[in-house]
């Protein structure tokens, strides 16, 4: 029998150091209360189950992520496709309209027929836009939650691309329906008037560039989405439509906000908009004449612009009621000097006082006599 101290019987591990003996009490029990000796070696199920879980979750968002692209491709081609028919039939119809005297009824009613179906696949295409939006919508609510912050962005530029076509279309739409009436007027005309000929007219070719989108059709594209009172908002406020930078702050502010299920056309969001964006700041020139700036002012100074903006520069005035920054003339500085008064809220205080009409327009201007002594 071996001593204590003789380990020749149990052997060495690869370390060089003994084996230890482990006994049945230390593995896990069996089902049926025996030692499981194969315990160790089995794997975790659990952690598995988890990784393929996890593997399979990946793979399904990928497949629905590149589903939603090729569908979001097929709709832009679709999109395209609609707004070369208007402009087609837009075409068609300076044509025939230089020719609807010598055009008869089946003529005019084939014409009609084109022009109908051009309008209804105008129409199917701005649904399709507006779920692709929709679908946008939640993609980006998804990606915000998930702290992706680059399919937020591009969730985001989708939006916007969308509202931008739905935009264009909804003007395919309107030239869609004055064609039809204008093919009904000349139908009605050639049937009750007698034909009265007119001198030709040289066809106009269409201008192959397109055109320009301007802040006003932006937000007339969008009114129908968002509602008057943002749109008014924006339409007030247009450094937030032609400034790219700014432009996109807004779109994932209503985005968030949308999601949350809060209306967008109520003044508790136009109240959220001017909090967030409008929000008042100051910063001092010198130590007699404080600048008074709001926050979208010095953002739009940090950013890059999309377009020209037509809101004023410089400091707010009677010649200049929309510029962003107040300078406070050196009569109002003392005056709030002596009363102990803020100048910053007082100088806000007195401009909203002469945009609603309580005060005279001139009188923040730096040699209006206010009779402050």
């Amino acid at each position: 029998m071996a001593s204590p101290a003789d380990t020749s019987q149990l052997g060495a591990d690869s370390d060089g150091l003994p084996k230890t003996d482990r006994g049945p009490k230390d593995l896990p029990k069996k089902a049926d209360g025996t030692p499981d000796i194969d315990a160790e070696d089995k794997p975790d199920a659990a952690a598995l189950a988890l990784k393929k879980a996890e593997e399979d979750l990946g793979a399904k968002w990928q497949e629905e992520r590149k589903q939603l692209q090729r569908a979001a491709e097929d709709r832009a081609k679709e999109a395209q496709a609609a707004i070369d028919r208007a402009a087609e039939f837009e075409r068609k119809a300076r044509v025939a309209e230089d020719t609807v005297s010598k055009t008869n009824d089946m003529s005019l009613r084939v014409h009609a027929a084109k022009v109908q179906a051009d309008y209804q696949s105008i129409t199917s295409s701005i649904s399709a836009w507006e779920s692709a939006a929709a679908n946008a919508e939640r993609d980006y609510v998804t990606a915000s939650e998930a702290g992706d912050h680059a399919n937020a962005a591009k969730a985001n530029r989708a939006i916007a691309h969308a509202a931008s076509v739905i935009g264009q279309l909804e003007a395919g739409k309107a030239g869609a329906e004055a064609e039809i009436e204008r093919v009904k007027a000349a139908y009605s005309a050639r049937t009750s008037e007698p034909e009265v000929k007119d001198e030709p007219k040289p066809e106009k070719k269409p201008d192959p560039t397109p055109a320009k989108q301007t802040p006003e059709d932006w937000i007339a594209g969008i009114r129908s989405n968002v509602g008057d009172k943002v749109a008014d908002w924006l339409d007030k406020n247009r450094e937030f439509v032609t400034n790219q930078d700014l432009n996109n702050q807004v779109l994932a502010f209503a985005n968030l906000h949308a999601a949350r299920r809060k209306p967008l056309n109520s003044d508790d969001f136009i109240s959220k908009l001017n909090a967030e964006f409008l929000e008042e700041d100051t910063t001092v020139a010198d130590e007699d004449e404080p600048v008074v700036a709001t926050k979208a002012e010095k953002t739009r100074a940090k950013a890059t612009p999309a377009a020209p903006v037509s809101r004023g520069g410089g400091y707010f005035s009677s010649h200049n009621p929309d510029a962003q920054k107040i300078r406070a003339p050196k009569d109002i500085v003392e005056f709030c000097k002596r009363a102990g008064l803020d100048v910053t809220s007082y100088v806000l205080a007195a401009r909203d006082e002469i945009k609603r009409g309580d005060k005279p327009k001139e009188w923040l201007d730096p040699d209006y006599d206010r009779g402050i002594r």
